[in-house]
This record gives C-alpha cells, sequence and structure tokens, in this order.
C-alpha cells in the first residue's frame, strides 16, 4: 500500500498505499503505473480483485482476524491494486472535475463523475500523515492532477479524501502466487491520501484510515500480514514478457506493526523496489510506500516512525 496512489486508482500498487497513488496505495502502493497507476498500484482489474471488492463492500467496518500485512507497487501514486494511498495501483473509481463540482469527503455512493475529493475525511487532516520532507532527501508534497481516464478528480492540494470502499479494492495486489483467495479486510469509516516525490521523481504514497473500533483497525492490519505473506517469488524465473508477478519480502509482522518490500516482475513491471510501512494505533491505521532505485534500501523502521507519530488520536 500497492499502501499504492484516486485510481483508483492507480497501480500502489501505492497510486494515490498507497501508489503511489497506485503504496498502499496509496491510488501506493498501498505498491502505479504511472500516477498511480500508482493510485492503486492494480493494474487491470482481476478476479482476486474483485473477490475483495465484493466481499470488503459488504462489511461496514466490522472486526477482521489475522496477522498483520502489506501493500503494493505502483509508480505515480504507490499503490497497484496490490497493494498503501499512495506510493501505482489504484481501484476504479470517482470523479472528473467539472464546472462546479464540490468538494466531497467521498463516502461511498457519493459524489459520482463530479466530485472533488475534499482535503480532510472525518477527523483526519494532513497532520495524521507522514512530512515529506522526514521521508529522506529529495522527497516533496506531489499535487496529483487526476485523470479523467482513471476516474479521479484532483483537488489541487497534495491530501485528498478516499472512498474507503476504494481502499478495501486498492491495497490487495494482483500476481501474487500464495493469494488463491484475498483476505476479507475490514472498511475504514474515513480515509485520506497523501502523494509524494523523491529522487528521480519516485512516487510515494501515505494514507490515514480511521475505523469504528481498535478490532476492526487489528482486522486490517492482520489482513495485510496475511498478503504480505502470501507473495513469495516464484520457483521459476519471470522473464520480461511473462505475466506480470508481484514479490513481497516480509520484514516485520506484529501486533501493531508490518513491514516490508515489494517489486514487480514480468511484462509490464515498474523499475522500482517499493518500501512498505503500516502502522496501527487504536482505532487508526497508517499506511506509507516508497519507491526507490533497486540498489537503495531505505530504512523501514525509520519509515514506520515517520507513520506512527502523527496518527495518534
Amino acid at each position: 500500500m500497492t499502501w499504492v496512489a484516486a485510481g483508483r486508482r492507480r497501480t500502489l500498487a501505492v497510486r494515490s498505499l498507497f501508489a503511489v497513488r497506485s503504496l498502499f496505495v496509496v491510488r501506493l502502493p498501498i505498491p502505479v503505473r504511472s500516477p498511480i497507476p500508482v493510485r492503486s498500484l492494480l493494474a487491470g482489474l482481476v478476479a482476486a480483485v474483485m473477490v475483495a471488492v465484493v466481499a470488503g463492500c459488504g462489511q461496514s467496518g466490522g472486526s477482521g482476524s489475522g496477522t498483520p500485512g502489506a501493500g503494493t507497487p505502483g509508480a505515480a501514486s504507490a499503490s497497484r491494486s496490490g497493494a498503501v494511498s499512495t506510493p501505482a495501483a489504484t481501484p476504479p473509481t470517482t470523479a472528473r472535475s467539472t464546472p462546479g463540482a464540490t468538494a466531497s469527503g467521498l463516502p461511498d455512493g457519493a459524489g459520482g463523475e463530479t466530485a472533488v475529493p475534499a482535503k480532510t475525511s472525518g477527523a483526519l487532516d494532513q497532520t495524521d500523515l507522514p512530512v515529506a520532507t522526514d521521508l529522506g532527501p529529495g522527497w516533496r508534497t506531489y499535487v496529483d492532477p487526476g485523470d479523467p481516464e482513471q476516474g479521479y478528480a484532483g483537488n489541487g492540494a497534495y491530501v485528498r479524501a478516499r472512498r474507503p470502499g476504494d481502499i478495501v479494492a486498492s491495497v490487495v495486489p494482483l500476481g501474487c502466487a500464495g493469494l488463491a483467495t484475498p483476505p476479507v479486510l475490514p472498511r475504514p469509516q474515513h480515509a485520506l491520501e497523501a502523494t509524494f516525490r523523491g529522487p528521480g521523481e519516485a512516487p510515494g504514497v501515505a494514507l490515514a484510515l480511521e475505523f469504528d473500533s481498535p478490532a476492526a483497525s487489528a482486522g486490517f492490519l492482520g489482513g495485510m500480514a496475511r498478503i504480505a505473506r502470501s507473495c513469495p517469488a516464484p520457483a521459476a524465473r519471470v522473464g520480461a514478457q511473462d505475466p506480470p508477478v508481484v514479490v513481497v519480502t516480509p520484514v516485520r509482522a506484529d501486533a501493531t506493526t508490518v513491514l516490508d518490500r515489494r517489486q514487480e516482475l514480468g511484462y509490464g513491471a515498474a523499475p522500482w523496489l517499493w518500501s512498505e510501512a503500516i502502522v496501527r494505533s487504536g482505532r487508526r491505521v497508517g499506511l506509507l510506500i516508497v519507491a526507490s532505485g533497486r540498489g537503495v534500501r531505505p530504512d523501514l523502521g525509520a519509515l514506520a516512525e515517520q507513520v506512527r507519530s502523527p496518527l495518534a488520536e
């Protein structure tokens, strides 16, 4: 989280998670192939993602079970639906900006084609998300202009409300060898995404999610941990023309934190290594996914702290 890209969003795999939009997504991922696809880091909605969407939409933020997990890669936002916001995979979504469009917190089913994302979501605002300069040298905020073809509008800011249902869809990566049945993730009540750019225009996406109970946030983290454990490298070599595969290497998974690294292999694979941190605090979960050249490995513990510090209610 793709914490993957909203592209919706973007292929997280971080979009908009992230991924980035495509992180976490957030659109990254939530590992984004180009503005997300980072938002969702979702590249081509496959049956696995559709299963997760249908299952997730049937929930209203109830608690889940399992142990913690991870996001997805993307390239412009950071989430491929295969992973945090924000950084290319991205779930399907929202809105073309048109004259007279009004700002919206983007609850599921609201806004339609004219919804311009709000800069807050419930009690969440930009102070609940990481600060760009704390991500490392060369990182800055990035204002995603939106993409009508991917079905989402920009709002002139680097932070934007996300539809809770999109989050549930966009953090589930495509191409995981061991993820035959995606976990059913509790749906957050509120979701806010931030998009970043780093050295070499590397995408990054962060998501702040608020659930209706600590049990629900724990269930979400548990599902993300399961995802992280379910995407090992294939036994056979994956060639440049082979079907795309997402490989997730778990680094830590406990009751409050999931850390992992992701990369894409096969046809259309983004050139990035994705580093993802997912942190839980009470009813909230924060996701951050950042891209880097394959020879660069950001400190995952430091990334986790950048998520944890602003997250407390």
